[in-house]
């Protein structure tokens, strides 16, 4: 088995400016953010584009800000967090309406999966820990290593899955 690992450091429209970097991306694998930290006109930190163009699809306002917020959070652990879009051969754009977020040098997957339109996140977590009354234990094949589920329905439900991403971001 053959493993390629390439890592570009830039914003998107420096990475743009190269062809190679153009070319990561050329083979259908969703190309993978490590975001700077940049703020918008509204004083709050910009999303990174495949992010932002995903958030947007929740059609909810609230449920918009809520997923934005987590995202923000989430990505706000340092730079070592990636996130990308997941992929799925049944769409035409060959991505899915969820994110990854890795933790950059991990030999494990991601720690959490997050679909804003739904407003539904999956942690990389094996049991809920006391005191946490948002998230619940899936009734999952013992080798899943997604065992937590939780809706981000209010700011608290947001609060909660930050702490939790945290928690599976520092075990992975």
């Amino acid at each position: 088995m053959k493993l390629r690992c390439i890592e570009v450091e830039g914003t998107p429209e420096e990475c743009e400016r190269f062809s190679f970097a153009r070319a990561l991306g050329a083979d259908g694998v969703a190309p993978v953010v490590t975001p700077k930290s940049t703020v918008n006109s509204n004083g709050k930190n910009a999303l990174p584009d495949g992010v932002s163009e995903l958030t947007t699809q929740a059609t909810n306002p609230a449920a918009r800000e809520l997923a934005e917020q987590f995202v923000r959070e989430v990505l706000s652990f340092g730079g070592n967090v990636q996130v990308r879009r997941g992929k799925n051969s049944k769409r035409e754009d060959g991505l899915a309406n969820h994110f990854q977020f890795r933790k950059v040098g991990s030999r494990y997957g991601a720690f959490a999966y997050f679909n804003p339109i739904k407003q539904r996140l999956l942690l990389r977590l094996s049991d809920v820990p006391k005191g946490f009354k948002f998230a619940i234990t899936r009734n999952v094949q013992a080798k899943d290593p997604y065992k937590i589920a939780m809706f981000l329905t209010s700011k608290d439900a947001v609060e909660e899955s930050v702490k939790l991403s945290r928690l599976a971001y520092d075990a992975t």
